[in-house]
């Protein structure tokens, strides 16, 4: 009879542990790990990890590209230096020739030093020439996003936005800013260390995990935020019952775009998030659009022009 009572009772302790482990071993929302990241402006972004994946919780808000440079700020200028002019012996003719459209590129060029190299850093740059290291401002001009006709001219300059160009710091926190695609490419990279702009790979990757964990009728309602959407009465759509919103953390929030005429549109309705890969046809870009009426996932492409958000992912 005890040997029974002992075997039963084994039996009942292995099956419990056996349905807690059960319970919790899904790799759904339920076991995302969250995180923070720093960009180089300063700015806190919460982070999440989905399935294999972590991301930010917040669209980027950084001003400045990973080596400090203005996002908003164009270098560019052709200086002639003299060097050591009352010794003909050290005298030297430098040729500086710099350009900000793609990671500032620097042409150096010198009479008497096959050697020379220049680097820079902000608003200087350093040119290394026979052991001397000679140090010039470089010339910087900035690009006014707050005009309509300046935005829609842009194409090879990266730039950066806020929503009908406000400076209200909750809003900025809530939304972040839109950039334009030459900013996303830019060789000075615009996401924080260990950080990307997520390819259509990366986003696919995500999409099929929210199909097999969440099911494809709430696909975009569990990465979308629980609140700020306008509302729908569309069976499934992100705008219908906010309550069921974001079941994974991921909180996509409708941030609208800056079209290619600069015009502020969307707000409220769309979240459209860049990719770092192109279309199918030139000029074109991938990206991942959230909309308040619609239960799926939209892919479409947009110009270089346009200003859209920015979620990354880490490398």
């Amino acid at each position: 009879m005890k040997a029974t009572i002992r075997f039963t009772l084994f039996f009942s302790i292995c099956f419990l542990i056996l349905f807690l482990t059960s319970c919790t071993s899904d790799d759904s929302a339920s076991s995302v790990v969250k995180g923070i990241v720093t960009d180089i402006d300063g700015n806190l972004y919460q982070t999440i990890t989905i399935g294999n994946q972590t991301w930010m919780v917040e669209n980027l808000r950084t001003t400045k590209y990973s080596n400090g440079d203005e996002i908003n700020l164009y270098y560019k200028g052709d200086t002639t230096i003299i060097t050591n002019i009352g010794d003909n012996f050290k005298c030297d003719t430098i040729h500086v020739k710099y350009n900000g459209k793609k990671g500032d590129v620097i042409n150096v060029v010198s009479k008497k030093d096959k050697k020379i190299k220049a680097n820079y850093k902000g608003d200087l740059i350093y040119i290394i020439t026979k052991g001397d290291t000679i140090q010039i401002k470089r010339n910087s001009l900035p690009i006014d996003v707050v005009k309509n006709t300046v935005w829609a001219a842009l194409d090879s300059l990266g730039a950066q936005c806020t929503y009908n160009n406000t400076v209200d710091k909750d809003t900025l926190k809530t939304f972040g800013r839109l950039y334009n695609y030459s900013a996303v490419t830019d060789t000075r990279n615009i996401a924080p260390a260990g950080w990307r702009v997520p390819t259509k790979a990366d986003w696919l990757i995500l999409e099929n995990y929210l199909n097999s964990h969440y099911g494809e009728n709430i696909t975009a309602k569990a990465i979308a935020a629980d609140k700020g959407w306008t509302l729908s009465t569309d069976t499934y759509a992100i705008g219908n019952d906010l309550s069921l919103n974001n079941q994974t953390g991921f909180g996509a929030v409708p941030g609208g775009i800056r079209d290619y005429k600069g015009a502020f549109v969307n707000a409220g309705s769309v979240a459209s998030l860049w990719t770092n890969s192109v279309g199918l046809y030139s000029g074109s870009v991938w990206y991942l659009g959230l909309f308040n009426y619609y239960k799926d996932l939209i892919w479409s492409t947009s110009t270089y022009s346009n200003g859209l958000s920015i979620r990354c992912v880490k490398n």
